[in-house]
Order: C-alpha cells, then sequence, then structure tokens
C-alpha cells in the first residue's frame, strides 16, 4: 500500500510509459489530486513520457546532435519547501510549496551538445556561465521551438515548467584550496595553477532547468571545490540510485560544481565522477521541477 502524498512512491521504480496522461493532460491531475485522482495516482520514479518534439541546445560552433524528447521522473515532491533566496534581498524569500516531480532527459543525447563556459575559466560560477545564460536561458514566459532550453520546455509545458529560486556559485576565488589540491599536496600541484581554486560565495538565481549538483547525482561530493557549489542542490535523487542500471546514462554530462578556477565537475561515460575544462563539450542533462 502507497500512501498518497508521493513520498511513499519514491521506494519504487516503475519504468512506464506515461505520455498518455502527458497528451490528455490528467498527468497534472494525478500529481495535484484534483479531478477524482489520488495525488500522485499511478507516478513512480522510472515513469516517463515523450514531449511532441526533441528539445535541443542551441550551441554554435560543434556538430549537434539530434537531443530528446523523453522526460523521465526522479522524484516525486523531491523539492519541496526548498528554495529560500533570503540572502537576496531583490527577490525576497521563496520556497516551492506545490506538488512537483523532478524530471530529466532519459537518454544519451540529453538536450544536445553544450560548453559550460565559452572560455576556460570557471570566473563567475554558474550563475554567470554561458550554459546557464545563454543556452538553459532565463525562466520562459513564452514558448519558443527555435529558443533556449527554458522556451523549448515552455512550449511544450506551459505554466507546468515550474519557476524556482537556487542558491549557485558566483564568484570563484583562484587562490582558495579545493578538494582536487590540499595544504598537504600543494608542492606538487604548484606549477599546475588550473587546479586551484574554489567557489566562495553564492547568488540567488530564478531557474527553471538547472544543472545537477554532484550530491544530487552521486549523493555525495567528490570534485566539487566548496559548500557554495551545491545551495539547494543538498541531497540524491531518488531516482538517481535506481537509474544508476539505466543503459541510458553512458554519455558524459555536465554538472554546475565548479571544482577549481579552470575546470568543472562532469558526470562521465563511465558513471564516475570526473573534472574538465569548461569550454569543453559534453552533454546537457539538466533536471527540471514539473507540477
Amino acid at each position: 500500500m502507497t500512501l498518497n502524498n508521493g513520498v511513499s512512491h519514491n521506494a519504487f521504480w516503475i519504468a512506464r510509459d506515461i505520455t498518455g496522461w502527458y497528451e490528455d493532460g490528467s498527468l497534472w491531475d494525478r500529481i495535484t489530486g484534483r479531478n477524482g485522482y489520488d495525488s500522485f495516482e499511478g507516478i513512480f520514479p522510472g515513469c516517463y513520457f515523450n514531449l511532441s518534439q526533441n528539445i535541443v541546445a542551441k550551441e554554435t560552433g560543434i556538430t549537434q546532435i539530434s537531443g530528446s524528447r523523453t522526460l523521465i521522473i526522479l522524484e516525486c515532491n523531491g523539492m519541496m519547501y526548498t528554495g529560500s533566496a533570503s540572502l537576496d534581498t531583490s527577490i525576497g524569500t521563496k520556497r516551492l510549496e506545490k506538488p512537483h516531480i523532478v524530471c530529466m532527459p532519459n537518454d544519451n543525447n540529453g538536450f544536445g551538445k553544450v560548453k559550460w563556459n565559452t572560455t576556460a575559466s570557471t570566473e563567475g560560477g554558474y550563475y554567470s556561465s554561458h550554459i546557464a545564460n545563454d543556452i538553459i536561458g532565463q525562466p520562459a514566459t513564452r514558448g519558443d521551438l527555435n529558443g533556449t532550453i527554458n522556451e523549448q520546455l515552455y512550449y511544450h509545458l506551459g505554466e507546468h515548467l515550474l519557476t524556482t529560486y537556487e542558491r549557485v556559485s558566483n564568484r570563484i576565488d583562484p587562490t582558495s584550496y579545493n578538494r582536487i589540491v590540499s595544504s598537504q599536496n600543494q608542492q606538487i600541484y604548484e606549477s599546475q595553477s588550473y587546479r586551484f581554486g574554489a567557489s566562495d560565495s553564492f547568488r540567488a538565481m530564478a531557474v527553471q532547468a538547472i544543472l545537477m549538483t554532484e550530491i544530487e547525482v552521486y549523493g555525495s561530493i567528490v570534485y566539487s571545490s566548496s559548500g557554495y557549489d551545491t545551495g539547494m542542490g543538498r541531497r540524491n535523487f531518488i531516482g538517481m540510485n535506481f537509474n544508476a542500471y539505466n543503459p541510458n546514462r553512458t554519455s558524459a554530462y555536465w554538472l554546475r560544481d565548479v571544482a577549481s578556477s579552470e575546470r568543472v565537475c562532469v558526470s562521465d561515460g563511465n558513471q564516475t565522477a570526473t573534472i574538465f575544462e569548461p569550454n569543453g563539450t559534453f552533454i546537457l542533462k539538466p533536471r527540471i521541477i514539473l507540477g
């Protein structure tokens, strides 16, 4: 027996196509428990649905791949009561208090190939990054199939694509130690400046799609440079544990954690943690919240 609050549903991985519920609109009634449905009726991590067209990043200067139209559910109510932005008075304090599902692209193509930054530097953190501002874009209020990732998602999902408020890294101290370089091995790496640096500040950011953190993917920090990388992404999504055995997890994709002043965290094709230059090219697999 499962309780009708979504939480107990997270104990199960049910790989079921629920595209029909998305197409007839009952998916949203099932999430919220309206029109004769119990809350999250039939909805579990592993359920997936197909949009009518692929979502693909508008990245220039690379050979692009087709992208994906399939979204898979990672958790029910996985971000409930998160989103305090009290450190940014321009936004105020806002929390997510609406029933929702946390999703991500379900295949190796993600939303296409992209660069994290256009230079080899992580200066400005995720807040100022190319991937956050130019590729994913600001929260959308209209749909555009030729627009940013958020605009493409909004075309298919409309107001069910929820805007949340995350704390993300916005400044890098290039002299700080991180998990690559500690005081014990500083001399070993003193000639390799790319290994130094850590995020030392965060800022509230209104988001729809957003890259996941190491903790959300692995359940722990590996190369993330400091707590300022983590923000609201401070717990592992239950579905990621089941999804580790998904054959569609063989592509390397960007995470939002800064590893150093010239490296970013990546979940690589062997399902291990690694780092890479931010102007490299990897798959875009953000998480999105729908309700």
